[in-house]
């Protein structure tokens, strides 16, 4: 009777063991992928998974620690620590730091250590320089719609309706730049006559001259009876001192930035030619740069049209106050009469249409482009 006893108990036993194995038969087989509601990291399951919830995918935003940094190498014609340094340079460098949230920086390099008027366009297509200074005027035969618009003749108002006047000119009538990103294009002074010893009066106190000079003012001077020879900013210092040219067409900005004022006492300003300056930024930086580094680009180009003209509208009388305050004293603004000034500019309205034809015979519209101008002038101011 006890060994039947002893047996059922084992039975038993056995029963209530398989009974336990069988409450445990739910657990995910090693090698197998959870379900979707039993997350592998044993964190509750969500019950929305696989809904929409009517937000759509969230962006995955990339920690701005983590994000890129470019330094770009900026090459500047105009020394350190001049008015347009202070009102152009630091300005646009600002610009570019605060609308990347710190993304973009620039290494600058003044005084055209890199790159000097003439080859600022040159360095940013060759790498040398990622943003760069330069002047139109400096590269003849090139960019010949911005040729037409630096043609001595017309009277544009201000220098700050200039500059918004030519990204509309330049819309109409594009360039082949694609080497470039144009951040900015500005009259920053009035263009004149900048003499050793002696004021331009009229007509006839250029004639024999050999002045400084660029682009299609060239053309100008051989017109007023003088003789145009390039140099460049740099240059001109030692050009003026050692009687290479007797003068220059220049600026008052120019000849406060380049210490002009040392070799020069005389300005007589001609308010029929403007002549455009640039920022451009080298299309290959730009299109290395991530989708959100080129926003910040686009949007300093949107910004930088106020800075340009509160320079230009600023710099004539800043560069001779500080001229006449700091380094000469005897340095002499000249105006000439209404008479004067308009046989001056009678000289250049013959070159206008001249320019224009040039432009017809490359296949452009040039006669377009000077209608355009002519019409649109004074719309600006």
């Amino acid at each position: 009777m006890k060994k039947s006893r002893v047996v059922i108990c084992v039975i038993l036993v056995f029963v209530m063991l398989l009974a336990l194995c069988a409450c445990g038969s739910n657990s995910t087989p090693s090698g197998t992928t959870p379900s979707n509601n039993t997350p592998s990291n044993n964190t509750p399951a969500d019950n929305n998974a696989g809904k929409d919830d009517g937000k759509g995918d969230e962006k995955d935003e990339t920690p701005a620690e983590n994000k890129e940094t470019y330094t770009l190498k900026f090459a500047m014609a105009d020394p350190v620590g001049t008015i347009f340094d202070e009102y152009m340079a630091q300005p646009l460098i600002k610009l570019l730091n605060d609308n990347s949230g710190g993304r973009i920086q620039c290494e600058l390099y003044a005084s055209g250590t890199v790159a000097a008027f003439g080859s600022g366009l040159d360095s940013a297509r060759t790498g040398t320089s990622d943003i760069a200074q330069d002047a139109f005027s400096f590269y003849t035969g090139v960019y010949p719609y911005t040729e037409l618009i630096n043609t001595p003749g017309i009277d544009y108002g201000s220098l700050s309706s200039f500059n918004t006047l030519i990204i509309d000119y330049a819309k109409a009538f594009p360039e082949d730049m694609d080497e470039f990103v144009v951040i900015s294009r500005w009259a920053g002074s009035y263009f004149g006559f900048l003499m050793p010893d002696k004021p331009i009066t009229c007509l006839a106190d250029l004639q024999g001259k050999t002045l400084r000079s660029t682009g299609s003012f060239m053309n100008y001077c051989t017109a007023l009876g003088a003789t145009g020879v390039m140099v460049t900013p740099n240059d001109l210092y030692e050009g003026i001192k050692l009687g290479v040219v007797d003068g220059a067409q220049f600026t008052l900005g120019g000849t406060c930035s380049y210490g002009l004022y040392d070799v020069c006492n005389y300005f007589t300003p001609i308010e029929a030619y403007y002549g455009d300056t640039c920022f451009v930024l080298a299309r290959e930086t730009y299109d290395r740069m991530d989708a959100e580094a080129q926003a910040a680009i686009d949007k300093t180009i949107e910004d930088f049209l106020p800075v340009a003209n509160k320079y230009s509208d600023a710099n004539d009388q800043l560069s001779l106050d500080e001229i006449l305050n700091e380094h000469n004293p005897d340095f002499k603004m000249y105006y000439m009469t209404d008479e004067a000034k308009a046989e001056i500019v009678k000289v250049a309205e013959p070159l206008l249409q001249a320019k224009a034809d040039e432009l017809n015979a490359l296949g452009l519209d040039g006669d377009g482009a000077l209608e355009w101008l002519r019409t649109n002038a004074k719309k600006y101011a």
